[in-house]
């Protein structure tokens, strides 16, 4: 009777173990979404799931406790059995015997229907184990403050910020078999993994470009800028062109009330570093609101206008058809003939069409001719760089618009 209740007993201790293996797999499987779900439909039960995802560390020490404590106490009883049958090496025998029936119903069966029924397990195992937390309480401590010691010795703090880097990031969108996603899905992906490292001064558009209404012209200037380029939104200067005091949309000057002026109407600009994350611009219009933004340098000067338009164009360009997306600011006639915009970037003509031009002094193509002549070149005027024979096709007295270039 005795060696029957060992045996008993490591068996119900190794299917405690596979609970526990069970409800990791499922709580790592499972999504705040479907917690949420549950929620909506049983709010007691769902206010303890919530609780359970919002603490990760805790569910998981909990579980990896229970799983050891278990698989332990199966070895235990299981060696105690062969030692009341005074079986030599009974320990050796004990772990040969057991280790397949741990691995199979303590380790990969649970875990592999935690994982495939998790939708279904989850709302069951979760609020158990959340109640054993508190049963675990002393132990949790006692890994957390062991956790936090290791952390500190061995300088592990940021392993838990660590994200995957742009490159894994891009190679797994590519090679993944686990997203069920077709060519423009992955393009879109990558697309916007590769915005990430964008800055604003790269899609903004230069301040000189820029149609501004002075402060004290309002009333006069702003019908007329309408008519003349149709645009819904003006930047209001004052003083100098990169003082920019305020935005102000056309629609809200032509319904103020008559008599009233046009500052009245002004809204606050809202300033964002030329040098910031382009995707910070998603954040700063959650805040905000505001679809025209000012880029200012590290003096404070505006340098450009950014708008919500821009973003999109720039990810919806990228993701446009090859020819159409470079004919924005590149036209490629032949295979080494293209004429190309002023305001191009050096490094986006480097990556895309293999050209050398260096980018440390300049970012555009209009840039780092005015900087080869030492001066604003003349329509005509050509210039040969590393294989590059480049023709200025149309310049005024401050920029080169247009150039000509042929490789070879």
């Amino acid at each position: 009777m005795e060696n029957s209740l060992y045996i008993i007993l490591t068996f119900l201790f190794i299917s405690l173990e596979g609970f526990f293996s069970s409800a990791e797999m499922s709580f790592i499987s499972t999504s705040r979404y479907f917690l949420n779900t549950i929620a909506e439909k049983r709010k007691k039960i769902g206010k303890i799931l919530l609780s359970a995802f919002s603490s990760p560390e805790r569910i998981l020490t909990t579980t990896l406790i229970g799983t050891n404590l278990f698989m332990n106490l199966s070895a235990v009883f299981f060696s105690a059995f062969f030692i009341k049958l005074r079986i030599s090496n009974p320990d050796i025998i004990a772990g040969v015997v057991l280790v397949p029936f741990i691995f199979l119903f303590g380790e990969v069966g649970p875990k592999f229907i935690g994982k495939s029924k998790t939708r279904i397990i989850a709302p069951f195992v979760l609020p158990v184990i959340w109640w054993l937390s508190y049963l675990f309480y002393p132990l949790v401590i006692v890994v957390f403050k062991l956790r936090a010691s290791l952390e500190k010795i061995f300088n592990l703090k940021d392993l838990k910020k660590r994200a995957h880097t742009r490159e894994e990031m891009t190679h797994l969108i590519e090679t993944s078999h686990f997203f069920k996603l077709n060519p423009f899905e992955k393009e879109g992906l990558k697309t916007i993994m590769e915005m990430k490292t964008e800055k604003v001064e790269d899609v903004m558009i230069p301040i000189s470009k820029v149609a501004l209404v002075e402060k004290n012209r309002i009333d006069e200037g702003i019908v007329e800028l309408f008519k003349r380029y149709g645009f819904s939104r003006y930047p209001v200067y004052e003083g100098r062109v990169d003082n920019i005091i305020g935005i102000i949309n056309v629609y809200d000057y032509l319904r103020k009330d008559e008599g009233v002026s046009g500052i009245s109407v002004m809204k606050p600009p809202v300033y964002i570093p030329e040098n910031a994350p382009l995707m910070s611009l998603l954040n700063l219009y959650a805040k905000h609101r505001q679809e025209m933004m000012v880029a200012v340098d590290e003096f404070g000067g505006c340098t450009g206008i950014i708008t919500l338009k821009d973003f999109w164009s720039e990810l919806i360009g990228r993701l446009g058809d090859e020819h159409v997306k470079e004919g924005i600011w590149i036209e490629v006639h032949e295979k080494n003939r293209f004429i190309i915009k002023g305001e191009a970037r050096i490094d986006r003509l480097n990556e895309e069409f293999g050209f050398d031009i260096e980018d440390g002094e300049w970012t555009t193509v209009s840039g780092f001719i005015m900087g080869k002549f030492g001066r604003i070149p003349e329509k005509g005027e050509t210039l040969s760089y590393r294989g590059l024979k480049i023709k200025i096709l149309d310049a005024d007295s401050r920029f080169i618009k247009k150039v000509e270039v042929i490789k070879g």
